[in-house]
């Protein structure tokens, strides 16, 4: 680990820093006592709150701001992601009425920047390629009409880039540059960009101007870097601290199995999986952002892949999805990663390691930054190393400091095998200094920190390690490094490992009669590849780049360190270490021991409505059920705004009003849409006890659609689905069709069980899709086969069925105007809200035409053939294919013909199956959420 500053952090991570870099005075001058500010006055406040919507300035961000407004001082600032860096550049010339120029390496996240700013009515804009309008926009900035200006560091060091700002700091009032991810212009750093070396410029271009250099991830070098490229005079170099205590660390290795890996971050709600909350995946490969992209659509997951290789089109429309939570999770490669300013992301998924902690930290930073608990969770394998190794060796001509990419590389597998506080290891990395996490918030620190306390110590737990959870790898390291030398260090860690098992294969033919070949055949294939890894890591084997014509690969051969261990054995050399997450997978456990070796100790926060806000009690649950409604609003309030949700309301903000139930707009003067949000709160406390929001399985067992019958059947093929059964394996278990399941299921949505339309394969495509079906056909929703006929071929009658089930439930609710909780997603709620039970109530026929559909529906079951049968164990076929269930349709229209001109008659009571009435049926409802032990 590199040299890091020993008072580089003060009181409250808020910091000055100084170090003899041997430099000239006249080169750099780095403040060695913390600059005196008065506090922010009235005036400043006053901005603060009415252009920022904030009551006060965090300690450091007023610091900075105070420097730049009176001192006109360059800063060098290290602020942890979700600290607050954007104020930071923002608030100077909003409070001056100056000009702010800002720099940053990603269009996508100035884009969100100006928008975010045109919402508050801060005037900014964009100058690059993103720009259709780059003239006009100009015209504008020498006009006065913008107060903060974006540009790409490409753009401000062209030669047109340089000229433009030559005359805006001639013609206009500048009160700020600013250079956002500074870390940028560092070799040292994990993110090198070329361009960013070049912004030194600035200073001859802009003279007297203050540069602001911003980033949240800086070893002792790379400010270093910073302040001597950027050329800062008397920097005042500052550091929030880089401790996220929102953040659940965890590592896991990769099982093989995808769907099981991303479980392990997942809660089951209503029978299926989901990630609670926003989610990034982050991939090493563009090919691994898109099969991971389809693994989780295929889970029902709205998931969409992003990555350099997609159109610029794509990907704004992608960012522009997941920020307007229009999709639950992307998967992206790490260039994604900077580009993200949305608050409220819950969970951030790297499936496939990082090759740095410094990059690694800047994209995990991207979770919880409202404050949040959130969960930040690695899967990784060795081979993903080998992936970074042979990307840095194709890029080497790019640029950058060559040995200490393998010297963040390291790091990174140290982090990821360590056994000790994931917190405390990131926090000395950055700030030199040991860190001791307090026995209370071990649950919500790292899976190493609740493994300690959730199990005995390893050496209490595994065969082999001395008191100190190490053990003695010596003899077996002998053996590998021997066998390695035996072959002449020409072949790749797995060839070594066959030698060593005995194996016969051809590549090692010619090294069959020597002594050492199966002479590890005592110890697995895991044990040899998991030393291997490990010897690698501790420098006794190493690789080198090998290229015949266009095939590249890597031969491991002993290096110095390992050849120095072999020769010194006989004099008392040892390899005595903590194994790694592999070797101790390969460890026998000891018989007295009760740890669960088939899965990973690890406890997550959780993240979901809930435990944002506790239910612990009758008010807390009341609370969560008015905060479930503010967010439905905030969501609507957001479509029609075309803006992000965050930008309407944080989720903070909807918590608190859930909590406080403010009725007056003076309680919520800071929020631009406190009345639509205010209507909400009122309407929700006005409602009588009896009218309290309640579930719509509640609701329809007290007011039950007319004439449904729920099988016994039905309610079987249900329960084994809500166990996270597939259609399918549903269908199999019980020895039926796959149709006759959906029919099932669809049969229980009438009886108020929550099964989402997505849990039947209906997206939300498709139901507008047959919405606009249902519209387009002269019969309303009488018919089913104009309705089929209307749509594309591959939707299939059990979809139309489900979506008219689902409009005559909300057509129900709507008649009976009880509140009720939607357990669909926001979004489908929205959509749906106008365009279903509205756009058919306009029709003298529809509330008639719909109940006679569903009863029809229920009638034709038994026209072709017994359907249901109650005999569980009949071999009987229970369902109907797409090709039949057309002349079902045909027969139900003669049904719904023949009802017609038949007088009314009373709907007989709904028979209630014994499953509604039982409680203590646990399959009926959503199982609680699991913890690992």
């Amino acid at each position: 680990m590199e040299d890091v500053l020993n008072d580089d952090v003060k009181k409250e991570f808020e910091t000055e820093w100084s170090e003899d870099f041997g430099l000239d005075e006249t080169e750099i001058n780095l403040c060695t006592k913390e600059c005196d500010e008065d506090p922010p006055g009235p005036e400043h406040l006053e901005v603060l709150s009415r252009c920022f919507g904030h009551k006060k300035f965090r300690p450091m961000q007023w610091k900075i701001i105070s420097s730049i407004i009176k001192d006109r001082r360059d800063n060098c600032a290290i602020m942890t992601t979700g600290y607050g860096k954007s104020l930071c550049y923002q608030f100077p010339s909003t409070y001056t009425g100056g000009i702010s120029i800002i720099i940053s390496p990603l269009i996508s996240l100035m884009e969100d920047q100006v928008l975010a700013m045109q919402v508050t009515n801060i005037p900014a804009c964009l100058l690059g390629s993103a720009n259709t309008k780059q003239k006009q926009t100009i015209d504008d900035i020498f006009e006065g009409k913008y107060t903060l200006i974006y540009l790409t560091p490409e753009f401000c060091t062209g030669e047109y880039g340089k000229e433009l700002l030559r005359t805006i700091h001639k013609e206009l009032s500048i009160t700020l540059i600013a250079v956002d991810e500074a870390h940028c212009v560092s070799t040292w750093g994990h993110d090198f960009r070329f361009q960013y070396r070049k912004l030194g410029i600035l200073k001859e271009i802009m003279p007297g101007i203050p540069i602001l250099a911003v980033t949240a991830t800086a070893t002792s070098s790379v400010k270093y870097d910073i302040i001597k490229i950027l050329k800062l005079k008397n920097p005042q170099v500052l550091c929030s601290g880089f401790d996220r205590p929102n953040l659940y660390l965890s590592v896991f290795m990769k099982s093989g199995d995808v769907i099981n890996d991303f479980r392990k971050c997942m809660d089951r709600e209503n029978g299926m999986w989901k990630f609670m909350g926003s989610t990034i995946v982050y991939c090493i490969t563009r090919k691994e952002t898109e099969t991971l992209s389809a693994v989780l659509s295929g889970m029902g997951i709205k998931c969409l892949p992003y990555h350099a290789g997609l159109s610029l089109s794509v990907r704004k429309e992608t960012h522009e999805q997941f920020l307007k939570d229009k999709i639950d999770v992307i998967t992206a490669t790490v260039a994604f990663g900077m580009g993200i300013d949305k608050p409220d992301i819950r969970n951030i998924i790297h499936y496939g390691a990082s090759k740095s902690i410094e990059g690694y930290y800047q994209e995990v930073g991207r979770a919880g930054r409202d404050g949040q608990p959130s969960t930040c969770t690695t899967f990784y394998s060795n081979s993903d190393f080998e992936i970074h190794r042979y990307c840095e060796t194709v890029e080497r001509r790019i640029g950058g400091n060559k040995d200490n990419k393998k010297e963040m590389a390291d790091m990174m597998l140290t982090y990821l095998r360590s056994r000790n506080c994931r917190r405390e290891f990131i926090l000395f990395h950055f700030e030199g200094k040991k860190v001791s996490v307090s026995r209370k918030s071990v649950y919500t620190c790292c899976d190493n920190c609740t493994r300690r306390v959730s199990t005995p110590s390893d050496s209490a737990t595994y065969e082999g390690l001395d008191e100190n959870g190490k053990y003695d790898f010596t003899e077996d390291a002998r053996t590998f490094l021997a066998a390695v030398n035996e072959l002449d260090g020409k072949f790749g860690i797995q060839n070594y490992i066959l030698f060593l098992r005995g194996s016969k294969n051809s590549k090692i033919a010619g090294y069959a009669r020597s002594s050492l070949h199966g002479s590890g055949n005592h110890k697995s294939e895991a044990w040899w590849k998991g030393l291997g890894a490990l010897l690698e890591q501790e420098n006794y084997l190493e690789k080198q780049y090998r290229k015949v014509n266009t095939i590249s690969y890597f031969l491991t051969k002993v290096s110095k360190k390992g050849y120095t261990f072999l020769n010194n054995i006989k004099n008392g050399a040892k390899l005595i270490t903590t194994p790694t997450p592999e070797l101790f997978a390969c460890l026998k456990t000891k018989a007295n021991s009760w740890i669960q070796t088939s899965r990973p100790v690890t406890q997550r926060p959780a993240t979901s409505t809930s435990s944002l806000i506790p239910t612990e009690n009758k008010e807390d649950k009341s609370n969560e059920k008015l905060y479930r409604l503010l967010t439905n609003k905030r969501y609507e309030i957001a479509t029609a705004q075309d803006c992000m949700p965050y930008l309407v309301a944080s989720n903070k903000a909807l918590m608190d009003m859930a909590k406080e139930k403010p009725t007056s707009l003076d309680r919520l003067r800071q929020c631009q849409f406190r009345e639509d949000f205010l209507k909400v709160v009122k309407f929700y406390l006005n409602l009588d006890s009896d009218q309290q929001v309640k579930s719509i399985k509640d609701i329809l067992i007290s007011h039950p659609l007319p004439g449904i019958k729920t099988s016994m059947s039905a309610h079987a093929s249900y329960s084994l689905f809500q166990t996270g059964l597939s259609v399918e394996e549903v269908a199999e278990k019980r020895g039926i069709v796959p149709t006759t399941v959906l029919t099932h299921l669809v049969d229980t949505m009438k009886s108020g069980y929550p099964i989402k339309l997505t849990d039947l394969r209906v997206t939300n495509e498709i139901k507008e899709t047959i919405i606009n079906a249902t519209k387009s056909v002269d019969t309303g929703l009488s018919l089913l086969t104009p309705i089929k006929n209307a749509c594309p071929p591959d939707i299939t009658y059990n979809q139309i069925k489900a979506v008219i089930t689902y409009l005559q439930i909300r057509e129900h609710l709507k008649n009976l105007k009880i509140p009720y909780e939607e357990f669909e997603t926001s979004e489908s709620n929205a959509a749906t809200s106008t365009k279903s039970a509205i756009d058919t109530s306009h029709r003298s026929d529809s509330p008639g035409m719909l109940t006679q559909l569903l009863s029809a529906m229920e009638e034709c079951k038994d026209i072709p053939a017994k359907i249901e049968s109650h005999d569980e164990n009949s071999n009987f076929s229970e369902g109907i294919a797409d090709a039949d269930l057309a002349l079902v349709c045909e027969q139900l229209e003669t049904s719904i013909s023949e009802r017609n001109n038949r007088s009314d008659s009373e709907t007989p009571p709904l028979k209630r199956s014994k499953f509604d009435d039982d409680d203590s049926f646990s399959a009926l409802d959503s199982p609680p959420r699991q913890y690992l032990p």
